[in-house]
């Protein structure tokens, strides 16, 4: 095997390898949290802090968001569901299912959603 491709295969082990970690650690780092702080208190103040740090990352870049209103109503829809349903719900499981289980169920629904898309738009 090349050394190119050897180098190729090593930065795909290191990237899963982070996934893995990042991601897992996420699961824990939320179930350590609402031990402390209530569900939505834990949501609010990680996306508020996640937003910002786009933003100042788009301004620091110099790029320019452009979000037309019908673009505003679609993102505001996606944003309340997936964040105020989704992944708020999440952070309450937190409390009553270990962390790893969490992320396991989190992970199998996601899966399933996929299959459940993927059957209902066949022509």
């Amino acid at each position: 095997m090349p050394p190119s491709e050897e180098q190729h295969r090593l930065r795909i082990a290191i990237s899963f390898g982070l996934v893995y970690l990042f991601w897992g650690s996420t699961y824990l780092a939320m179930r350590v949290a609402v031990e402390h702080i209530p569900p939505y208190a834990v949501g609010s103040v990680r996306y508020m802090v996640s937003g910002l740090l786009m933003l100042l990352w788009c301004a620091a870049s110099r790029r320019k968001i452009r979000v037309t209103k019908q673009d505003l109503a679609r993102l505001l829809a996606l944003g309340v569901l997936f964040l105020s349903v989704a992944n708020i719900g999440v952070l309450w499981a937190e409390e009553y299912v270990p962390s790893g289980l969490t992320a396991l169920l989190t992970s199998i629904l996601s899966s399933q959603w996929s299959w459940a898309g993927s059957c209902c738009t066949r022509p």
